[in-house]
Order: C-alpha cells, then sequence, then structure tokens
C-alpha cells in the first residue's frame, strides 16, 4: 500500500488511469463524507473529508490511498497520512474484499485548521467501509477515535470540545473510544463525558471497536461470539497434542530439570486439554535446561554447534522451500518460515557472541539456537500430514507477500508517528524498539526482492502483530480495568476472525493456537491481580496475552485476505493424515545422561569441554526442590517466536 499527498503530477497520473478504466467501462466510484470532529484553538471544530473509492483498475495499480489536503496533513508526525492506510486494510477486510481491488481519494475539505491526527481514522473506516458494501451511514452519528491494525478503536485528545461542537451543529449520537468516558485534561480535571452529553443533549456512546461503530452508523451487525466448529477444533486439538506428546517423549527429562515449575505448568495444561499451551511451556523449559547446560560452554563447543545448527537450518530451508503451497497448509507453512528465520537470527547472535568472546550471552543465544533447531522437525511432520486445498500461484504469493509486506511498513511507520506525537521517541528503550521493528521491515523487504515470498510474509506477520501490541500498551488508559477490558476485546476479535477463516473451510492452526496460548498468560494476569498488579512480572503477562492475541489475528487476516484474493471461499476441502503424526507412548521415555538428547534425528557434540562440576550443583540443587523459578520480562515476540 502506497500513500502520497496529490500532487498535479499524482493527480494527473491517476486521472489517466481513471480515465483509461472509464473509457472500457469498467470503472466503479463511490463518494461519501464524513463530518471529522477536531480541535482548532481551545474550541472544537467538524471537518468534512470526502473518501472516494475506486474499483476497476488491474489488481496492480490497486491499493493505494491517496490524501488531498491543504494545509498538508503533516500534524503530529503525519498520522492523519499513515492511519487512513490502517483505515483502508481494515475496511477492505471487514467487507470480505481484497485491498488490491480498490484505491481510495481522500481529500480533507478545510482551508484553515490543520490535520494532523489519526482521530478520525476510525471514522474513515466506517466510511471505506460503506463505501465498499454500498451502506448508507446515520446522518445523525460522528464519530472520533483512531483506528488500530486489529480494528479496536484507540484513544485520541480533545473530546470534551469535539462533543460539544457536535452538539452545536445538532448531531445526536457521539461515538468516543472506550476508556475515555471519564475524560482527563491537561489541567488534571476529569470530566465524565456520558454526563456531559447529557448535558448537552447528546448520546456519548464509548465504542471499543470499529465492528461496534459501523453497527451504529450502518445498521450491519458482526457476530463477533462466532466460534470454530466442534471438528475444526477436534482437528487442531490433535494437531496441539502431536506437538506436545513428541515435546514430552523426547524432552521430557531436560524439560523437567530445567524448570520444574514450568514442566508442572506444562502436565497441568495438557490434562486440561491445552496442547499448545503445554508444547510452549514444555519448549520453554527445555531451553531453561540447555541455558543451563551451557553455562560454562567453551567457545570451541559453540562454534562446533553452531556450524551444525547451520547446516541443518539450510537443509530446512531447502525442504520447506520445495513444497507446494496450499490453501490448506499456507498458515503452516508460514509459521516454519518464521522459526526458520527467528532461528537464523539466534544463529548470527551465536556466532557473533563466538566471534566477540560474549561469555555472558552465548549461553542463553546458543540454548535458545540449539531449543529451536532440535524442535523444528515436528512441524514439518504437521506440515507433511495435511493434504489437499487449492494449490496458490507464485504470482498471488508475490501479490499477497508484498501487500503485507508494505502493510507491516505502514504499521511500523503509524507507530513511529504516534509516539512522536506522545513524545515517545527520545526514551532509549523505545528508540531500540523502533529500529528492531524497522529493520525487521527491511528483512522483509529483502526476502521480498529476492522472492522468498512467503518468508517477507512471516516477518511481516510478526512485525504487525509486534507493532500492534505496543500501539496499545502505549495508549492504554485507566488501569487494571482498562487492561482486562482490553484483553477481552482483543481476544474476542481474535476468536472472530479464526472463525471467519474455518468458514471458508480454512484450517486456522497457529490463530488458535496462539489464542489458547494468550488464554494461559491471561490466567496468569488475572491471578497475578491479586498480589501487586503494577509489578513487572504481572505487566509482563499482560503483555504476553497481548501478543499472542495479536499474532493470531494477524495470521486469520492474512488467510482471509488471500482467500478474497483467489476468490476461493470456501476453498477446497483438505484432509490430515493423523498416522503421519505419530509419537512413541507416554511413559516409554528413556532415561538420557545429563547434556545428551533424546532426539535421533541430531547429534550434538558431546560436552566434554563443559565445567561438568557446576552442572552437578545444579542438577542436586533441582533435585532438592530448591531451584527457584524466575519468570524473565520478555519482549512482546519471544512467546511466539520461541514456543512449540
Amino acid at each position: 500500500m502506497k500513500v502520497d499527498w496529490i500532487t498535479p503530477v499524482v493527480l494527473a497520473i491517476a486521472v489517466s488511469m481513471v480515465a483509461y478504466a472509464w473509457s472500457t467501462g469498467s470503472i466503479y466510484t463511490n463518494s461519501v463524507t464524513i463530518h471529522a470532529l477536531a480541535v482548532s484553538g481551545n474550541q472544537g471544530a467538524v471537518i468534512n473529508i470526502t473518501i472516494t473509492a475506486v474499483k476497476g483498475l488491474p489488481s496492480y495499480l490497486g491499493g493505494n490511498v491517496y490524501v488531498s489536503a491543504m494545509p498538508l496533513p503533516i500534524g503530529e508526525g503525519g498520522t492523519f497520512i499513515s492511519s487512513s492506510q490502517i483505515a483502508a486494510f481494515v475496511a477492505t477486510t471487514l467487507a470480505g474484499q481484497s485491498l488490491t481491488n480498490y484505491n481510495f481519494l481522500v481529500n480533507v475539505n478545510s482551508s484553515t485548521i490543520e490535520v494532523g491526527g489519526p482521530s478520525a481514522s476510525g471514522y474513515m473506516t466506517v466510511g471505506m467501509y460503506a463505501l465498499i458494501t454500498n451502506s448508507s451511514l446515520n446522518p445523525h452519528v460522528v464519530m472520533t477515535g483512531m483506528i488500530m491494525p486489529d480494528g479496536t478503536i484507540g484513544p485520541v485528545g480533545g473530546i470534551p470540545d469535539k462533543i460539544r461542537a457536535a452538539a452545536q451543529l445538532g448531531y445526536s449520537t457521539i461515538l468516543i473510544p472506550y476508556g475515555q468516558q471519564n475524560y482527563v485534561t491537561s489541567s488534571g480535571q476529569v470530566i465524565n463525558l456520558v454526563n456531559l452529553g447529557k448535558q448537552l443533549g447528546v448520546d456519548v456512546v464509548p465504542v471499543a471497536t470499529v465492528y461496534q461503530a459501523i453497527q451504529y452508523f450502518t445498521g450491519r451487525s458482526f457476530n463477533l461470539s462466532l466460534q470454530l466448529p466442534p471438528q475444526v477444533i477436534s482437528n487442531i486439538s490433535a494437531i496441539s497434542e502431536y506437538l506436545y506428546k513428541i515435546l514430552y517423549v523426547n524432552y521430557g527429562n531436560e524439560s523437567a530439570l530445567g524448570n520444574q515449575a514450568g514442566y508442572e505448568a506444562a502436565l497441568s495444561s495438557a490434562n486440561n486439554g491445552d496442547y499448545y499451551t503445554a508444547a510452549s511451556l514444555l519448549y520453554n523449559a527445555l531451553m531453561d535446561y540447555y541455558t543451563n547446560l551451557f553455562k560454562n560452554v567453551t567457545l570451541g563447543y559453540a562454534r562446533a554447534l553452531a556450524a551444525n545448527m547451520s547446516a541443518e537450518l539450510r537443509l530446512m530451508t531447502s525442504e520447506v522451500n520445495e513444497t507446494q503451497p496450499t490453501t490448506a497448509n499456507l498458515d503452516i507453512m508460514v509459521g516454519i518460515y518464521d522459526r526458520i528465520y527467528s532461528a537464523e537470527t539466534l544463529l548470527n547472535k551465536t556466532i557473533n557472541d563466538i566471534n566477540s568472546g560474549n561469555m555472558a550471552n552465548l549461553p542463553s543465544d546458543l540454548a535458545q539456537l540449539y531449543t529451536r533447531v532440535i524442535t523444528l522437525k515436528y512441524w514439518f511432520n504437521v506440515l507433511n500430514a495435511i493434504n489437499g486445498g487449492n494449490p496458490i500461484p507464485r504470482s498471488y504469493l508475490a501479490k499477497l507477500s508484498g501487500l503485507y509486506v508494505s502493510y507491516a511498513y505502514t504499521t511500523v511507520t503509524y507507530l513511529y508517528s504516534l509516539a512522536s506525537a506522545e513524545g515517545l521517541t527520545t526514551s532509549i528503550g523505545f528508540i531500540s524498539t523502533i529500529n528492531q521493528l524497522i529493520n525487521q521491515t527491511n528483512v522483509a523487504q529483502e526476502f521480498y526482492q529476492n522472492g522468498l515470498y512467503l518468508k517477507a510474509l512471516a516477518v511481516s506477520l510478526d512485525t504487525i502483530a509486534s507493532a500492534s501490541a505496543i500501539m496499545h500498551a502505549m495508549f492504554l488508559v485507566g488501569g487494571t480495568n482498562a487492561s482486562l477490558y482490553l484483553l477481552n476485546v482483543v481476544r474476542n476479535v481474535a476468536t472472530y476472525n479464526e472463525a471467519l477463516v474455518s468458514q471458508c473451510n480454512g484450517l486456522p492452526v497457529l490463530s488458535s493456537a496462539y489464542i489458547q496460548f494468550g488464554n494461559y498468560w491471561f490466567r496468569q494476569y488475572n491471578n497475578s491481580l491479586a498480589g501487586n498488579p503494577s509489578s513487572a512480572s504481572s505487566q509482563s503477562y499482560m503483555i504476553e496475552a497481548l501478543s499472542l492475541y495479536e499474532e493470531s489475528i494477524a495470521y486469520s487476516l492474512f488467510l482471509r485476505q488471500l482467500y478474497y484474493e483467489l476468490g476461493s471461499c470456501p476453498i477446497a476441502q483438505y484432509t490430515i493424515n493423523f498416522t503421519a503424526l505419530q509419537y512413541t507412548p507416554m511413559g516409554a521415555t528413556q532415561q538420557v545422561p545429563l547434556g545428551q538428547s533424546t532426539s535421533a534425528a541430531f547429534s550434538a557434540p558431546q560436552l566434554t569441554e563443559v565445567n561438568m562440576m557446576y552442572l552437578a550443583i545444579g542438577v542436586s540443587l533441582m533435585a532438592l526442590g530448591l531451584l527457584v523459578l524466575v519468570f524473565r520480562v520478555i519482549g512482546v515476540n519471544r512467546s511466539r517466536q520461541l514456543s512449540a
């Protein structure tokens, strides 16, 4: 997706394209004017924004948003521009259309007020959706609120003045972001906006999602309580059960030694049927085991093991590259590419540790790399067990990948411009996070240019999910209650989108898995509230849950966009060869010497160079039950990239 100000040159190009399509009789245009609430000085104002949807151009000319405004909409970091792009993506997806089918022209009719913020983007999303679905907008309703990439509505400023302006102009219903009912002014005054509306004779209605806003404007409703059908749940559960049990059989002993508390939590989750959660907890415990094992590793051993892992990654990359992507297996293929990219990143970090002699980080980086690679093969077994679906032409993969590479860039730009407007870009920690996300968008672009479309897609999805979670955390207001409400809202959006994938006969394995693991962290967060809800561990639980829900949404939305682009909803039937997902019966796990993998497919060099006295002391402490579980506060994408 691209965006430009309409300069004469751009306008001439746009007019030429429209003229061509018009001459062929294939063009469709529709326009709507929305009445955006703004603030000018110390007073509220209403600005008319006319949105035109253009359909009928070739898809390679689609997916653009052109913004025309005078003065130029560069205030608040130019968030009006980036938010209009997010609005277009969300609107087309909600309407069940491919973004590349449309171009949008956004014309801001204001000669005096500079438009710069994202507060009209929720309203713009509604307007674009109405154009696509040929719906009428209720003329008595107006709205202020920032659109988020997952379809939720984020907070904005100046709401009391906006409400007063809307009431003065005769609007009867004003939609505001949920959580801002009790608005805190810059002077610290708290204003109940619902009561303010009553005093002015208008209804002030908080909305949490654009789904709710669309219902107020158009009367169209969305069934956000939609759930996966039982058979799909059963299929996904069987796949997750395999992942858990194969990990348990091959690495249960090591996981118990690495983190007894995590190991027991995994068994408890498995007993409750939450197999992906159980597999992920085993995985994390296994990573702890290898971190301890590599505590006193030598550079020679680390270099040999890294070379081993590099060779295995090349073989795995070759195997997945030769697999035919289909509408049934694409979810798993992208997940594999995501894990390969994660392993490659860890390999580079490990090599840097070795070359620089960084013994402080080497044990952890090497352990993460080794755990990632030795468990990745199980995902290939899942991939090979899924048959059927529609083969996906490479040209469609290129189009979908290109769309998401651009969308990832837009999302990161949106995050940066919002952070700039809030003065957060002076924080060293935030700058580091932004740089990491920008680097991921550059990596995704490089993969795309080299024809590695699914790998580019995998990195883009991670970037979008991470940026979305950060935006939520950055603008979260209202304390614990707001956090709980946000998690419930985002989880509902995630379950709704995975259900829509299944309605197209898709198999949303990873979308469902991430929701399940997110629910685990949601419960951890709930449990932590009885103690210190502001503690670092409590907040990390909330971020973990939020990040996993966002990852689920990202995976579901890309599958939906694929189906819409192919015009194939429902997709062709798929089957799962469950006999290919075999594991040694539980209880047959052999006891192995410490430091020796039970996995037959990988042979790590023997740890003859490791200080075994240190390990013996550590094992003795664990056996005596003296090991204390320490939950590490981690980045927003650790659970996704490093779980099973």
